[in-house]
């Protein structure tokens, strides 16, 4: 079946990125290249057929848009992939996250690009989709992007205009979902949490919401960004917490 055939391409892309590894580009080891695109390449030929054998499925287009990151097919091949799976599987949450790797300004796009794909998502994706991981990881995208020229990963981040943003997505997203918050929640939850700094009462107290959800449940993306994700995580929620003991 297609859907079959679609998790093998996974499997596929899965090897491909495991030779890869999950460095910057710049810090890729050049005999690594290769394999990387050939796994690519291989899950791209598999992908193509699983298209063809279930034209109704999403899967397959949807990680078409994970395997087209690492081939750099162009914004245009991106943007019909992402329609594809979009007219399949609306605000998927691997289609959009996808989407926010390849428009950040590591990949192929430019800040403007992932902050305007990131409120796209966040003004029509429903208020409890996945998908509004977007507009936290488009930030984090953004703020890692300065840290690689040499600023702080911090800089974008307290931007009051971006932390405004940001705390009104993440108080709507905690609305829109239950307290004892699901899987499905996990990855905006982590996302908000990274990115909200609990620099004021109000962000102090979405802060502390944020960690008590996620409930010692730690998403590898984006806390990976400072490494292994379960230390950082732990690290960090502990931080936020007693900065945040301040304002309440």
């Amino acid at each position: 079946s297609g859907v079959a055939m679609a998790l093998l391409g996974a499997a596929q892309i899965r090897d491909a990125w495991s030779i890869r590894g999950d460095s910057l580009a710049n810090d890729v080891e050049p005999t690594a290249w290769a394999g990387f695109h050939t796994g690519l390449l291989q899950a791209e030929a598999t992908l193509r057929d699983a298209t063809h054998l279930d034209p109704e499925v999403a899967l397959p287009w949807e990680l078409l848009l994970r395997s087209g990151v690492g081939l750099s097919v162009g914004a245009e091949v991106m943007s019909e992939r992402f329609d594809e799976a979009h007219a399949r599987s609306p605000f998927s949450a691997r289609a959009c996250g996808a989407m926010t790797n390849y428009m950040s300004p590591q990949w192929h796009g430019t800040r403007g690009e992932v902050e305007v794909f990131g409120r796209w998502v966040y003004e029509h994706a429903p208020r409890d989709a996945p998908a509004q991981a977007a507009l936290p990881n488009a930030h984090i995208e953004i703020a890692l992007a300065t840290k690689l020229a040499g600023g702080r990963f911090r800089d974008h981040l307290a931007k009051r205009s971006v932390q405004t943003e940001l705390i009104r997505a993440a108080e709507r997203f905690l609305e829109a979902t239950p307290t004892t918050a699901p899987i499905r929640a996990l990855a905006p939850l982590n996302a908000f949490a990274m990115a909200i700094q609990p620099t004021s009462v109000r962000a102090a107290s979405c802060a502390r919401e944020l960690i008590h959800r996620i409930a010692n449940r730690p998403t590898a993306h984006p806390w990976r960004y400072w490494g292994n994700p379960v230390t950082v995580y732990r690290r960090e929620a502990r931080r936020r917490v007693r900065i945040a003991r301040r304002f309440c």
